[in-house]
């Protein structure tokens, strides 16, 4: 039988046909190897230019316990549909904690530990990475504490007990993800080096760690001697698409391929679709480095009704070039048809799509009915990052016909950018504080 389990990880960075960015520090120079937001090894991953980096074995046993996923093929959705098109989506939900997050989760964990560090800090919008690096941190034997957002323990009791089960420390209170972020980057800076900041998002890293989801789903494809048109997957800081949609992009960089491949953001958090592509700090407290990214600005606020996650304020400095450079397609998703397309996943394919990748669902849905339309025969693979069984609130406020739309307006935006941004974003970069 055909092991199916990457051994390395795939590295864009080494595949990119034109100058990334680079990420700009405060007074010049990047912080020390070893510093309270940086690990001499996850350093050297990201400045390596290799394109393909060994998985180490202890991490490679760890992702035994739930890896390869399931890649599918959604025959009752296409018949509900009736459309020519096939459908494939990538399962991630099989995981010890439901999502894909773990992926980085448990590389990252493994990696500090060889460093020599004991205790993690981090940050958790909606639970799901806070889970899956309590879990990673109880298997390679890491303390942890873990910053939420206000509310979300009232709301999602249960990823409390997940988080407090795996021995994390779980405290709340941030109004938004950059303002977790700061609190647990403000841990880690008082520490003197005794705490380090661990992220699932933004980072190239994050990215490669995740990209076991798109090598097992090419290599599935294959076996079943299918190769996709056009790739669905969510995006916010990035790291769930990137991890699908990298591998496959490698294909189209080195042009022997022309995949579509889609990033689908939220229509409340549009950093890709009506954001600005600009160097700003993934934090609200700016404590972090400058990465260019497409953003709405660090001061974004999501609304209190949004449910459909996907609120980071800025999208990962490599899809953010890629996006710039026209190899992946930028798309906005309501929220109310995000949870309509999950429910609708749902009643034909049994899976209740965690609320991020619900939009992308929507998104190849909408493809499965131009096919349809068209008379066109197109094979689509969809991201499912994760299950919502343990956040169902979006799925519930459907049901009871209270979800809504909340999106920004123009002035909003405007103002959450730094000044000079919105309208003039290329003399803001030259004008830039770290420049």
């Amino acid at each position: 039988m055909t092991d199916l389990l990457p051994t390395r990880w795939y590295n864009i960075r080494a595949d990119v046909p034109f100058e990334l960015p680079e990420t700009r520090f405060e007074g010049g120079s990047p912080p020390a190897k070893d510093g309270p937001m940086t690990s001499p090894r996850l350093v050297a991953q990201n400045m390596s230019p290799m394109p393909n980096l060994r998985i180490p074995e202890e991490v490679r046993a760890a992702y035994r316990l739930w890896r390869p996923t399931p890649l599918r093929r959604a025959r009752t959705l296409e018949a509900a549909l009736k459309t020519p098109a096939k459908i494939y989506y990538k399962y991630e939900g099989t995981s010890p904690t439901g999502t894909f997050k773990v992926n980085t989760a448990l590389a990252q964990a493994f990696l500090l530990k060889q460093d020599g560090v004991k205790r993690l800090t981090t940050h958790s919008n909606d639970g799901y990475w806070g889970s899956s690096l309590a879990f990673a941190c109880h298997r390679f034997g890491l303390d942890l504490s873990i910053y939420l957002l206000r509310g979300t323990l009232d709301a999602q009791p249960t990823r409390k007990v997940l988080m407090e089960s795996f021995g994390a420390d779980v405290q709340d209170g941030a109004r938004t993800v950059g303002e977790a972020v700061s609190q647990a980057l403000v841990t880690a800076v008082r520490s003197k080096g005794d705490i380090r900041f661990a992220t699932g998002f933004l980072t190239d890293y994050v990215l490669l760690h995740n990209t076991v989801i798109g090598l097992e789903a090419e290599a599935q494809m294959q076996l079943e001697g299918a190769t996709p048109d056009v790739i669905f997957a969510c995006a916010s800081s990035g790291a769930n698409f990137g991890g699908l949609c990298f591998p496959f992009l490698r294909h189209v960089l080195a042009e022997e391929a022309e995949t579509r491949v889609v990033a689908v953001e939220s229509a409340a958090c549009p950093s890709m679709t009506r954001g600005r592509y600009i160097y700003e700090h993934p934090d609200r407290e700016a404590l972090s480095p400058q990465f260019k990214m497409y953003t709405v600005g660090r001061n974004y606020q999501h609304p209190e009704g949004h449910l459909g996650s996907l609120i980071f304020h800025g999208l990962s400095p490599l899809v953010s070039a890629l996006v710039a450079e026209d190899y992946v397609e930028p798309m906005a998703v309501k929220q109310t048809e995000a949870f309509a397309a999950g429910l609708r996943f749902l009643k034909a394919e049994g899976i209740l799509p965690a609320p991020e990748c619900a939009h992308a669902v929507h998104a190849a849905i909408e493809e499965a009915e131009r096919c349809r339309e068209a008379g066109e025969e197109k094979t689509i693979l969809v991201g499912i990052s994760g299950h919502a069984l343990l956040d169902t609130r979006g799925y519930r406020a459907l049901r009871d016909g209270t979800l809504e739309d909340l999106i920004p307006t123009d002035d909003e935006i405007k103002a959450w950018l730094p000044e000079g941004a919105w309208d003039d974003p290329e003399n803001f970069d030259a004008d830039s504080t770290y420049a």
